[in-house]
């Protein structure tokens, strides 16, 4: 079985700075629930597509202060709120 590599100071301030996107992809995906819940409207959309964008541009930041890959954090961040399983029993599970 393979160790568990400890995180140094900056690694595990990187991940813990992540938290606030995990919250960010939880509020994109209740507009998305609420938005294909009813027909389609502009309107209707506009909360999801706002959130998501919100997300994206907030994912963007956190790559390059921290300079990771912004697709490795976009795949955790969306991991985390989509496949919370995944995570069970690691410390960044809730």
């Amino acid at each position: 079985m393979a160790k568990k590599k400890e995180l140094g100071d900056e690694e595990r301030a990187e991940l813990e700075a992540r938290e606030p996107l995990v919250e960010l992809k939880r509020s994109v995906e209740a507009a998305r629930a609420e938005a294909v819940s009813q027909p389609y409207t502009k309107a209707g959309w506009a909360p999801w597509l706002a959130a998501a964008e919100e997300l994206e541009v907030a994912v963007t930041e956190h790559a390059d202060r921290y300079g990771v890959s912004r697709l490795v954090v976009h795949e955790y961040v969306s991991s985390r709120v989509l496949h919370p399983e995944l995570h069970a029993g690691s410390e960044a599970a809730e």
